[in-house]
């Protein structure tokens, strides 16, 4: 299991760690999902009502679902964007 999680870390593909470690693709995914849900639980349980001035990000993206201005009004919940950091 820590060489699943290693190689999903280093940021190889699922498929490859698969092949690696030689477990079922199935396998590996279960493995890393699990590994995921415990480690954003342990996180959700520590990491509550931080309050900052400045935040540093090594990436930023964004999506656009649908432009505000093209919702109908009954979407409009639906438009505009968000935006992601790590």
């Amino acid at each position: 299991m820590r060489r699943v999680i290693q190689a999903h870390v280093e940021g190889g593909s699922l498929r490859g760690i698969s092949r690696r470690v030689n477990l079922a693709y199935n396998t590996v995914v279960t493995l890393v999902r699990a590994t995921s849900k415990k480690g954003q639980m342990i996180h959700n349980g520590n990491v509550e009502n931080i309050k900052t001035s400045q935040v540093s990000s090594d990436e930023f993206w964004s999506f656009v679902q649908k432009k505000q201005k093209h919702c109908h009004m009954n979407e409009l919940t639906e438009g505009d964007c968000w935006i992601g950091m790590t």
